[in-house]
């Protein structure tokens, strides 16, 4: 790393501009000589760094103390029929208030993070290793309809816990799902979903009563100044 020197002015020397200049040479030479990694450490924070983030927006329903909501394959079979996760009233969605097209400059991507966390999974007469719950993202941009993010799609079979005593006694499953969403799925995004479908075995008679319990469910989206390095 350069080190800085200067010979101070003696008393009686003239002060001119090409004195100065003498003297200033070797603080221009020694800064300019300064190595591209020479920063000690925290000489940059954040004002030198801002975030990679530029917006956050985060949505939960349930709670420790909230009830449980229930889904059946009565309502909501797949793989036909989805519903978006809904607990009191509020809607596992999200809402950046405008969009973000990906089009513009720093719209890299938008990272989704969704937990789910299932209270009990059953069929009440006899399991089978096909039916389950399944769950998966869905986005949309501001005039647009919503579009299933297939690759989030996520699946808990009911055999964890079989026959109707299922009903009485909590499996606590926790379901994360982690995703970036780019322009390959979208041109903008403004609002993100979580949803829900139950299936039983294709055929099968009892498969109208898989349901599944979900407890608390959290939604996060983080949109990004760039998608990747």
């Amino acid at each position: 790393m350069a080190e800085v020197t200067l010979d101070p002015l003696d008393p009686g020397d003239s002060l001119t501009a090409a004195s100065i200049n003498t003297l200033m040479d070797g603080v221009r030479l020694a800064a300019n000589d300064i190595e591209e990694d020479a920063l000690s450490p925290g000489a940059l924070n954040q004002a030198h760094l801002p975030s990679l983030v530029q917006k956050v927006v985060t949505i939960a329903t349930g709670g420790p103390a909230g009830s449980i909501h229930t889904y059946s394959a009565a309502s909501y079979n797949w793989p036909s029929n989805w519903t978006v996760i809904t607990q009191g009233g509020t809607a596992l969605e999200i809402n950046f208030a405008a969009e973000y097209p990906f089009a513009t400059a720093g719209n890299g991507g938008i990272l989704i993070l969704a937990d789910i966390f299932v209270s009990r999974l059953y069929l009440a007469v006899g399991n089978n290793k096909q039916n389950g719950a399944y769950f998966r993202l869905e986005a949309s941009t501001t005039s647009g309809s919503w579009v299933p993010l297939l690759r989030t799609e996520r699946f808990i079979s009911s055999e964890t816990a079989a026959g109707t005593a299922a009903a009485s006694r909590d499996q606590l499953h926790h379901v994360p799902i982690r995703t970036l969403v780019l322009s390959t799925d979208l041109s903008g995004v403004r609002k993100v979903r979580a949803m829900v479908s139950v299936g039983g075995t294709l055929g099968q008679a009892t498969a109208s009563t898989m349901r599944v319990d979900l407890r608390e469910c959290t939604l996060a989206g983080m949109i990004l100044h760039c998608s990747k390095g």
